[in-house]
């Protein structure tokens, strides 16, 4: 038996001398630092840009998530789309309309810096980015001297050059040599809006076109300048391809779809590509006030539209409400009444207040003992999406006249307007959409499209049939006893026209005031999973996704229209 000291001996030996272990060394775990660079084209077409994508764009597209059909500000001038693009809120908020910053801004506040920044300015990201007090810096290259004065003013290196060709290069310069803490970019370029402008927004311009084709070579050599940065392995960027508006024709500035689609591109070479469908559009104007500058057909022109004695009616419209009514508060959407309860004869479209929020039919007989009849539909309105209201006036084989009210083709309880009643005739009324200047009621607050009025009880499988429908026209099945239908989506006039030939003027007259227009996903007859596949992509849109990929919170005080959707595929660049 050994001694101690040989056991202790042998324990050292084996826990305090150990065989050697090669472990393998730890892999380099650091975050690459993300950064944005937005490459807007001034003037280039999403409707162009999809019928024919250059080989550079094209490239992008495959790790990109992209859209042809992106949204412009409804105001569609060179100013007001810029304060959009950069601002991340429409112009009815920053209240910059048309091609110049100058417009309808406080000079003593160009930027909204002593306010919330609503209808009073506009605080671009680049003040955003010296809001958090961090070591990022910024770059800007134009070639139009009052955007870098109104809206590039808060970037740190501000390039502006005579044409596009120098952008490009100084742009390029800037990034090759630029400091490795460069986390923002914009260029601008203006040639394709020039071409636009000369002859046409449209790929029938050869001087369109190729302008487009030398845009994309820019854009290629500025990804790769990018790509050959000395700190790029450590640098995870963003591009965004975007343009500020489209055209319509030799012009821009309305609210057109050609003048409004635009596309956005956002690339990330760990993105895979997705193309964002959009739904079918409609545009449609803002309804919001109660007054007499509603659209209105005089009552001179209207007795076609009178509910006369023992006659039959169907009229149907869509309706979409930005907010349902409060309280009591019931509220005329549209027709030919003078007063809501008491004082006048006609009919008209209400919505009731919340105790109820269901819609109805309303006739008057101010002669009449008991002077009104409501019409109840089956359903209450639903707050943003679009409900079709129809209303049935029909005669029976009893002699009685009743009338039904339906809400997406559902009927409600039929209603004898027979007894006891005179005439719901109105011919000093004036027929109007919006609450006009009816009193007694609240004020509706939506919008209102394909507006039809037929002389005739329609079965109930014609109605149901109008919640789908696009338009109404010769191949309507009751086009022949149709008096009126105004699809109401006539933007950039001051008219919604009548597409039913009349010998009166049966065209709505806007009498004044300004209006705003909104571009709608389309009423239609899918499923909820079949429309959850389309997405509507808004210029507005762009400021949360590069906010989000720089780490940067936006508050509720910067009043964003735009909502984060980049979130949502973390999956394929978060590693």
């Amino acid at each position: 038996m050994g001694s101690f000291a040989d056991y202790a001996n042998d324990v050292l030996q084996k826990f305090v001398d150990p065989a050697l272990i090669f472990e393998k060394e730890p892999e380099n775990t650091k975050v690459k630092t993300r950064k944005v660079l937005i490459i807007a084209v001034d003037g280039l077409s999403g409707i162009a840009l999809e019928k024919y994508t250059p080989q550079h764009i094209q490239k992008l597209l495959e790790h990109a998530k992209y859209t042809y059909a992106g949204l412009s500000d409804a105001s569609s001038g060179d100013a007001s789309t810029w304060a959009t693009l950069l601002s991340g809120k429409s112009s009815a908020k920053h209240g910059v309309y048309g091609d110049s910053f100058e417009e309808d801004i406080d000079e003593d506040d160009p930027h909204g810096h002593n306010s919330s920044g609503q209808a009073t300015g506009y605080i671009t990201f680049f003040q955003r980015i010296l809001e958090q007090g961090k070591r990022m810096r910024s770059f800007s290259a134009t070639s139009w001297q009052e955007l870098d004065d109104n809206a590039l003013d808060y970037a740190e290196t501000r390039i502006v050059k005579a044409n596009d060709e120098e952008v490009k290069k100084t742009a390029i310069d800037t990034l090759k040599s630029t400091f490795t803490n460069t986390s923002f970019g914009v260029i601008n370029f203006r040639g394709v809006n020039e071409a636009g402008k000369s002859g046409g927004f449209s790929l029938s311009n050869a001087a369109y076109k190729a302008a487009i084709d030398k845009i994309d070579g820019y854009i290629g050599e500025i990804k790769a300048a990018i790509e050959g940065r000395s700190a790029f392995e450590n640098e995870d960027w963003l591009i965004v391809v975007t343009a500020n508006h489209g055209g319509l024709g030799q012009g821009y500035g309305g609210a057109s779809l050609e003048e409004r689609k635009i596309p956005i591109i956002l690339y990330n070479p760990n993105f895979v590509g997705q193309k964002m469908e959009a739904p079918a559009l409609v545009n449609s104007m803002e309804i919001k006030t109660k007054d007499a500058n509603m659209p209105t057909i005089t009552a001179a022109n209207t007795d076609i539209y009178d509910i006369k004695d023992d006659k039959e009616y169907t009229i149907m419209c869509k309706v979409k409400n930005n907010v349902k009514p409060t309280g009591g508060n019931h509220a005329v959407i549209l027709g030919r009444v003078t007063h809501a309860y008491t004082g006048g004869n006609g009919w008209a479209f209400m919505i009731e207040g919340a105790n109820t929020g269901k819609y109805r039919f309303y006739l008057a007989d101010k002669n009449a003992s008991n002077n009104q009849l409501q019409v109840v539909g089956s359903l209450a309105g639903e707050a943003g999406k679009w409900e079709t209201l129809a209303v049935k006036l029909y005669k029976k084989d009893d002699g009685k006249r009743y009338a039904k009210f339906y809400v997406n083709g559902v009927a409600g309880e039929e209603r004898d307007i027979t007894t006891g009643r005179g005439s719901f005739q109105a011919p000093t009324a004036n027929f109007f959409v919006g609450s006009g200047n009816v009193s007694s009621v609240g004020t509706f607050n939506g919008m209102v499209n394909n507006l039809v009025f037929v002389t005739k009880a329609l079965s109930d499988e014609e109605i149901q049939s109008y919640n789908c429908l696009g338009t109404v026209d010769e191949s309507t099945s009751f086009w022949s006893q149709t008096a009126g239908f105004w699809s109401m989506d006539d933007i950039g006039q001051r008219t919604f026209k009548n597409k039913v030939a009349t010998s009166l003027d049966t065209d709505f007259k806007f009498p004044n005031g300004n209006y705003i227009w909104n571009l709608n996903a389309k009423w239609n007859c899918l499923s909820e999973q079949e429309n959850a596949k389309f997405f509507i992509m808004n210029q507005y849109d762009i400021v949360p996704q590069i906010a989000y990929w720089m780490d940067i919170k936006p508050q509720d005080s910067w009043l964003l229209d735009g909502k984060l959707f980049l979130d949502k595929y973390e999956m394929e660049f978060l590693k």
